[in-house]
C-alpha cells in the first residue's frame, strides 16, 4: 500500500510548508530509494517537490530503531502490515509490537498512531494500548463491507474512491456557530461549497439527521467539500431552490441471486453483510477452483447460520470459458469477483492479470446478453440504467480502465481505498466513526438513484439546489449527481460522477441519471 498512501499524504500536504514523509523499514535503503524513485517520479512529488521522502533501514518494533526517524516529531505515526506469510496472527503481532515500540518512543507525545491489523482479538489488544493516540484499521472488513455497498449501486465505487481521497471532494468536520437553530435540511443552503452529511454532537455521530433537527451550539457539522479553506458560512442561503414536488416512485425489493467468484479471506464477512440486505429466499453462489476443506465447512457454516437466504458451493474453473458458460451468469443479479491475491501480497500486476482474463471470459460467456436488474425493479422509462451488475476488485489503480473496457460497471481498486482511508485517519484520526457510520448496514448509506425519482419529466434542466429540495422531500440528502453521458466511461471525467457541484450550476439531467444521495436504504 506504500506507493499510493504516498500519493495521499502528497496530495494533503500540497498547501504545507516543507513537508516530509519519512520511511522506516527493515530493508535496503537503496533498493527503497529506487522503487520510490521509479514509483513516484520527483515531478510527481506535489509538483513541487515540497514533500520529502526519506527512508531508513531499521526494525520498526524496534526502540532503538524506530528513535532514529526522530517520531517524536512525527504530525502522526502509520503503522502497515509487512508482507503476507500465508498465516493470520505472525504479521498482525509484529504490527503490536510495532504500535508498542511507538508508544514507548514518543511518551510525552500526543502523535496519532494508526495500525492496519486483521485478526478481531489482537485489534482490540492494540486500541486499547492507548484509545486516545492509537487507531485501528481492519483493512479486509473494510473492504467487505464496501464491495457489498458497491455492488448493489452502480457508480458508488466511483464516489467512494473519490471521498475517501484527498482528490476532489472530501470529508471535513467543522464548527458552525453560526448554524445554531438552523434545521439540518436547511444548512446545506448556507454553504457555497459543501453539502452536510451530518454532525458530531460531543461524542455522537449523528449521519442525516432529521431535516428538522436543529442544530445547537458546539455541534461540528460533517461536510463534503472541494477543500476546508472553501467552507465558509453565509448568514443568508446562498440559493433558494425552485417550487416543486417529487414524482411517487419507489423500489421494490425482490428476491436476488449473487454469484461470487473466489475464495479469500473477506469473503465470509461480505456473504454476512449481504445477508443484511436481501430478501428472504436470495440465494449466494461461491465459484471456486479445487475448493479445500476449510472453504466448503465455511460455506456450509454461512448456509446453517443464515436462515434467510441459501448459500451454496460451486467447484468451477473460472479460467475456463466453457465452465462458465454452465453458470448461466444470466441469471444472476450481480456478479462479484474477488481478487486472487498471491500468498506474498506483493504481485499486484500478475494478480490483476488473471482477474481481466476471467473478466473477458466472463463477457465471452455472457454472449452479449443483459443480467437481470438487482436489488431493486426499476422499470426502464424511470432511468434505471443497465440491468445487472458485474464488480471486480483490483490491486493496481492503473489497470482500472482495462476492466472497464471488459464490461465491469464498478472496479473497486482496494489498495487505493484501504491507502486512502489509511492517509485520511493519519490527518484525522476521529473521521473514523464516520467511516464506520457510513460502512455500518444499518442507518445512512451513500446510494446512486434514478433521477427520474426526483423529477417528473426527463430531460430537465434543473440547478443542484433544485435536486437538494427534491433529496429533502424524500428525506434524503443529495451529494451529486451521475451523468451517462459520453464521459460515462472516461476516467478523466470521474466516470460520469460530479459530487458537491456549485449550487447554482445548471444541471441537465436525462434518462439514465443518477442523483447521489445520502439515504436510509437503496428505496
Amino acid at each position: 500500500r506504500i506507493v499510493e498512501i504516498l500519493h495521499e499524504l502528497i496530495e494533503a500536504n500540497d498547501s504545507e510548508a516543507n513537508p516530509s514523509v519519512v520511511i522506516l523499514a527493515n530493508q535496503d535503503k537503496e533498493q527503497m530509494d529506487e522503487f520510490l524513485r521509479v514509483q513516484i517520479p520527483p515531478r510527481q512529488r506535489g509538483d513541487t517537490n515540497r514533500t520529502k521522502i526519506v527512508t531508513r533501514n531499521g526494525l520498526a518494533s524496534a526502540p532503538g530503531d524506530l528513535r532514529i526517524v526522530a517520531p517524536t516529531e512525527a504530525k502522526s505515526i502509520i503503522v502497515l502490515l509487512p508482507e503476507h506469510d500465508g498465516g493470520d496472527s505472525p504479521t498482525d503481532i509484529t504490527v503490536l509490537k510495532t504500535v508498542m515500540a511507538a508508544l514507548l518512543a514518543t511518551p510525552d507525545n500526543a502523535v496519532p498512531i494508526v495500525a492496519e491489523m486483521t485478526n478481531d482479538e489482537n485489534k482490540a489488544i492494540t486500541a486499547n494500548l492507548d484509545p486516545e493516540r492509537v487507531t485501528v484499521v481492519d483493512a479486509e472488513s473494510t473492504l467487505a463491507k464496501i464491495m457489498v455497498q458497491c455492488s448493489r449501486t452502480e457508480g458508488l465505487a466511483t464516489v467512494y474512491n473519490e471521498v475517501l481521497s484527498f482528490r476532489g471532494a472530501e470529508l471535513y468536520l467543522t464548527d458552525e456557530h453560526n448554524a445554531a437553530g438552523v434545521p439540518f435540511g436547511a444548512v446545506g443552503y448556507h454553504f457555497a461549497d459543501g453539502v452536510p452529511l451530518g454532525l458530531r454532537r460531543a461524542d455522537e455521530i449523528m449521519i442525516r439527521p432529521d431535516p428538522d433537527f436543529a442544530l445547537a451550539d458546539g455541534d461540528e457539522l460533517i461536510l463534503l467539500a472541494e477543500d476546508d479553506s472553501a467552507i465558509a458560512w453565509s448568514e443568508t442561503p446562498v440559493c433558494t431552490p425552485t417550487a416543486g414536488t417529487i414524482p411517487d416512485h419507489r423500489g421494490q425489493r425482490t428476491i436476488e441471486h449473487e454469484l461470487m467468484i473466489g475464495w479469500t479471506p473477506k469473503s465470509a464477512t461480505i456473504i454476512r453483510e449481504y445477508a443484511d440486505y436481501l430478501e428472504a429466499g436470495s440465494t449466494i453462489d461461491v465459484v471456486t477452483r479445487n475448493p479445500d476443506h476449510d472453504i466448503a465447512d465455511a460455506v456450509a457454516a454461512l448456509d446453517a447460520e443464515l436462515d434467510c437466504i441459501a448459500v451454496r458451493l460451486t467447484e468451477t474453473n473460472p479460467h475456463s470459458g466453457s465452465s462458465l458458460g454452465e453458470l448461466a451468469l444470466h441469471n444472476y443479479d450481480n456478479v462479484l469477483l474477488l481478487s486472487q491475491a498471491s500468498p506474498s501480497g506483493t504481485i499486484a500486476e500478475h494478480t490483476d492479470t488473471e482477474t481481466l482474463t476471467i473478466l473477458l471470459r466472463i463477457r465471452e460467456a455472457m454472449h452479449g446478453r443483459a443480467m437481470v436488474s438487482a436489488g431493486f425493479a426499476a422499470a426502464p422509462e424511470l432511468g434505471g440504467g443497465p440491468a445487472g451488475r458485474l464488480v471486480s476488485e483490483v490491486l493496481d489503480a492503473h489497470n482500472e480502465e482495462l476492466l472497464m473496457q471488459a464490461g465491469v460497471k464498478d472496479v473497486l481498486i482496494s489498495n487505493r481505498l484501504v491507502s486512502s482511508i489509511i492517509a485520511q485517519l493519519s490527518e484525522e484520526p476521529t473521521v473514523k466513526e464516520i467511516y464506520d457510520s457510513l460502512f455500518a448496514e444499518e442507518g445512512s448509506e451513500i446510494y446512486l438513484k434514478p433521477a427520474a425519482w426526483y423529477f417528473h419529466e426527463l430531460p430537465v434542466n434543473v440547478s443542484f439546489c433544485d435536486i437538494m429540495d427534491r433529496a429533502r422531500q424524500r428525506e434524503e440528502q443529495a451529494l451529486g449527481f451521475r451523468s451517462v453521458r459520453a464521459e460515462f466511461n472516461s476516467s478523466d471525467a470521474n466516470y460520469g460522477v460530479r459530487l458537491n457541484p456549485a449550487k447554482d450550476q445548471t444541471i441537465t439531467l436525462e434518462p439514465g441519471d443518477t442523483i447521489v444521495v445520502l439515504a436510509e436504504d437503496e428505496l
